[in-house]
C-alpha cells in the first residue's frame, strides 16, 4: 500500500495498493468465484437437505 499526502487548500491522503497489493487480490477472486459457481450446492448444504460437500 502506498500514502499520498497531499497539501493541496485541504490537506488530503491518498491511499492506493502498490503492484504487490494488487497481486493479494486474486485468492480472495478465486474464492468468490467458486463459490458463487458452489451456490446452489452450498446452500443445499446450509439448509441440511444435500449430501456432505465433497
Amino acid at each position: 500500500m502506498s500514502r499520498t499526502v497531499h497539501a493541496d487548500p485541504k490537506l488530503r491522503v491518498e491511499y492506493a495498493l502498490t503492484p504487490v497489493g494488487r497481486g493479494m487480490l486474486e485468492p480472495p477472486a478465486a474464492a468468490c468465484r467458486w463459490a458463487t459457481e458452489h451456490r446452489d450446492v452450498l446452500l443445499d448444504a446450509r439448509e441440511g437437505g444435500g449430501s456432505p460437500i465433497g
